[in-house]
């Protein structure tokens, strides 16, 4: 019984871990238009050459929502914020139902890719971004 209490205090205090992370940095708040993707290194979708617009609205309480043509499409949370090289952000979301994706931040630009952020090969992977409004 005497090891229940202190673990029923841990788990509850890392649970509240997310919503500190958004709080910390006011300038994810908000939302986030899609402006462009980079299918390959030739090739570049637009809403304009697509008929698709995308976005992002980050809350203060850690929800993430994404859109879909102006519908909410997917519910998520922040996982997790990170200092990255040259001043940027890391941002880790986990959509319900989707793929958790990583979120570069930096001057009030988002760029998204699969999890795990690492090297970039334009040749086989999709680099989303993202203006905030």
């Amino acid at each position: 019984m005497k090891y229940i209490l202190p673990l029923l205090f841990f788990v509850l205090v890392s649970g509240c871990k997310k919503d500190e992370n958004l709080t910390a940095h006011p300038e994810l708040l908000g939302d986030f238009d899609w402006t462009h993707t980079y299918v390959d290194s030739e090739k570049l979708l637009t809403k304009e050459n697509s008929g698709t617009s995308y976005g992002l609205r980050f809350f203060k309480n850690g929800k993430v929502f994404s859109y879909k043509n102006g519908k909410l499409d997917r519910k998520g949370f922040l996982q997790d914020v990170n200092p990255y090289e040259n001043g940027k952000l890391l941002v880790t979301v986990k959509l319900k139902d989707g793929p958790k994706i990583d979120l570069i931040y930096l001057n009030n630009q988002m760029i998204a890719r699969k999890y795990p952020y690492g090297e970039l090969d334009l040749a086989t992977e999709m680099v989303n971004v993202f203006q905030k409004k």
